[in-house]
This record gives structure tokens, sequence and C-alpha cells, in this order.
């Protein structure tokens, strides 16, 4: 839906990211069918290829550790069907669209290396009513960051998921299978649930052993804003404060970040002051213009198809129809639906990996007390079986957390 948005959000328009966090992706699929277009050309559109799992569950209807190539029951030979993903894209994790998408969430990137996002706000407005003037009551509202410390030394590269719902039960429709029956397409439940509750793992060195030589680091982190748990009489819960509600949808949907020196964004109110990232959304002003963008339905996703550095602004957004929760953004080429070729590239803001300094278990660029506990508090001994990463004291990438790696630790305490 495209309506024209009020003359005063119109002077927001020109800004363009000044740091620390931009919005990656926001879920627009909706909950009815049809949820993907039921073009054949497109096998991507509607296929789950599996996600590795994050929070110990597995819920990929393939293998757990390697859900291989989700194209590859595409018959190869029909004109116009891509049957691999492009190179630089492991495809691991996330989902390309399925019904309802995983609910309401959103997807950042921080910009900034050690960003402090304590008190950030996340502010959206919408038009539900399709009436033609957005932001009236029950559309808007906003996610406020908490002060806790989660929020806060976040290294840059990092992607952060925030969602409305604990679990989403996959609905999955039979790609490629419908190639041989384009008019009946068929849905079914396939019994995998997504766990959508927090999960604050971060490890983007990972570590391979010679009995799992996989290496899959866990830049990712997930936030889930109904939290059930209260801190006080606000309602105030551990990472989100009293208020914070979160929607996402097709109907004029745009959002702004603010830092923690706006007094509480609202419409008509202030909407200038810690602005971090400008209005995005598909009726802002240039939205789509480096990429072709048209406006966002109830079977999209709205996608940042630039690599997420500061600057960017809502040119560099497009409606697409694949998502990638956790991982980088996959999308079309310009000028060629049919073909998945475009995909962010994060080198920019990863750099700082490689000077990480052996012990430094939590990536705050010091190797201190706290990742002496961690390392500590994991010590397996030799040889032990489970695989235990860098952020848990495998600083030798063993797998193993034992006396080596104290004396990894020890040899560059203080640094």
């Amino acid at each position: 839906m495209r309506h024209a948005w009020i003359a005063a959000a119109a002077a927001l328009l020109s800004g363009s990211a000044l740091g620390q966090v931009v919005l990656n992706e926001a879920n627009a699929v909706g909950n009815t069918e049809p949820y993907t277009e039921i073009d054949p050309s497109k096998p991507y559109e509607g296929f789950d290829f599996g996600i590795l799992p994050y929070s110990g569950n597995t819920n990929s209807p393939t293998a757990a550790v390697d859900p291989g190539n989700p194209f590859s029951d595409v018959d190869a030979g029909t004109p116009g069907v891509q049957t691999t993903l492009p190179n630089g894209w492991d495809g691991t994790t996330g989902w390309a669209r399925i019904l309802e998408n995983g609910g309401d969430w959103i997807e950042l990137v921080v910009t900034e290396d050690f960003a402090d996002l304590r008190g950030y706000w996340l502010y959206w407005e919408n038009d539900d009513d399709q009436d033609g003037i957005p932001a009236e009551p029950n559309e808007f509202g906003y996610i406020h960051l908490s002060y806790d410390p989660a929020w806060n030394n976040l290294r840059a590269g990092t992607i952060i998921t925030i969602s409305e719902d604990p679990l989403r039960d996959e609905i999955r429709d039979r790609y490629p299978d419908f190639i041989d029956l384009p008019s009946s397409p068929i849905t079914h439940d396939t019994g995998f649930d997504y766990d959508l509750t927090d999960n604050l793992t971060f490890d983007p060195i990972g570590v391979g052993t010679q009995t799992s030589p996989e290496v899959d680091p866990d830049w990712h982190m997930h936030f889930r804003v109904n939290e059930p748990i209260t801190q006080n009489a606000n309602m105030d819960t551990q990472y989100f404060l009293a208020g914070s509600n979160i929607k996402v949808d097709n109907d004029s949907w745009r959002q702004i970040i603010f830092d923690a020196n706006n007094p509480g964004p609202m419409p008509g109110g202030d909407l200038t002051t810690g602005q971090v990232q400008p209005p995005i959304g598909e009726d802002e002003f240039t939205w789509g213009l480096n990429t072709g963008g048209g406006g966002v339905g109830n079977q999209e996703v709205i996608s940042l198809l630039a690599d997420p550095v500061s600057g960017i602004t809502a040119a560099d957004y497009e409606d697409t129809d694949f998502s990638t929760f956790g991982r980088p953004n996959l999308y079309n080429l310009a000028g060629n639906e049919n073909t998945l070729g475009g995909v962010q590239d994060f080198s920019a803001l990863r750099g700082w990996v490689a000077s990480v300094t052996t012990g430094d278990s939590n990536f705050d660029g010091i190797v201190d007390f706290g990742d002496a506990l961690t390392q500590f508090g994991n010590l397996t001994g030799p040889g032990n079986s489970s695989v235990i990463p860098w952020s848990q004291g495998s600083f030798d990438g063993d797998g193993d957390s034992d006396l080596d790696d104290v004396i990894l630790l020890q040899r560059n305490f203080g640094l």
C-alpha cells in the first residue's frame, strides 16, 4: 500500500544514517494465502532451507548441520530456474518466505564498533486503516531498548533480530513440487518450530576441530520484545523498557531510529533529536531509488540491498521476496527477478576479528577477570567430546577448554 506522508515528516527525508546501527530487514509477509507469487521461476520464494539451530533446537527438515542446496530438488532443466546459491552466501540459517515468515520482526546491523545502544528507540508508524493519514491512534509505537549491559559494547558487524513471539510453527509450502502443479500449491505443517526466545550467544570466531571441522561463526543475537518476566512496577523487562511493542506490515510502514537523547518519539512530536537513522519505509522520499523498488506487499520483506554501513538512505531499500533472518541479505540482481545473485558484504565491518587478543572471550577488547572466569568455568580438560567455542574458553581452537588455554589467557592478561 502506498500513501503520502504528512508534510512535517517530509522534512526528515534527506538525512543519512549517522552510525551505530541501521535497519537491515523487516518482515511484512502476511498470515494469509497467497504468501508467495506462485511463480515456478522463483523456487527460492517459499523454500525454507532449514535453520541451523542457534538455540539448541533442530529446526531443519533436512540435516541439521548440513542443510545442503535448498534448490537441489528443482528440475535443473527448467529454463530460468536457479538451482544454486551465489558464492559468498552459505545459506545455513534463516528462511526464504513462509506463511507469516516468523511474525513481526526486524533485523538491525551494528555499524560502529563498541556501539552503545542503551536507551535507543526504534520508532514505527503505519497507516493501518489505509485512509492516507499515517500515525493516527493505534498506528504508531516503539521498541525502547533498556539500559542492560547486553546493549553496550556491541561489535561492528553484529546482526540483531528482534521479534514479537517466542515460537513460530513452520508451515512450509512444497517448493519446488508445485512446478509440476502450478495451479495447486500445497502447504503443510512440517512439525518444526522456530525458537525465537532470547539468544544472546555471540562468537564471531567459532571453533573447528579435527572431529568437527566446520567453523560456524555466530554473529547473530536475538531478542524477544514480549518477555514474560518484568523487572519492576513500570513493567520494564530485562532488555526492553515499558511500552515497547513491535508491528511490521505493508500499510505504509516506516521506522526511525533514535538514540537515548530523544525524550520519547511520538507523531507530531520530537522526531529529530538523537536521530540515528532517518525514516525507512516504502513512502519515503527516494525509497528504492538505487534498487528500483516498488511498494511493499503482504508477500514481501523490506530489505537493505546494499552493504550495511553508515550513510545509507531510503534509496538503498527495496521490497524483496526473500528473507535471510540473522544472516547477510540475499537478493535479486537488478533487472533479473529470477536469479538471486546479490549478497551483502560485511567485511568492512568485521575486520576487527583478526586483531582479537587470545583470551578475550567476550570480545570487549581486553583480556580481564571476566574472561578468566568464563574460561575457568568451562574447563573440560583435553580430549573432551563436546566442542567448546572461543567464547567459552577454547582459545587455541582445539575445541577443549584446558590448561593450554589457561596459559594463553594468562600470557595476554591485561592486553
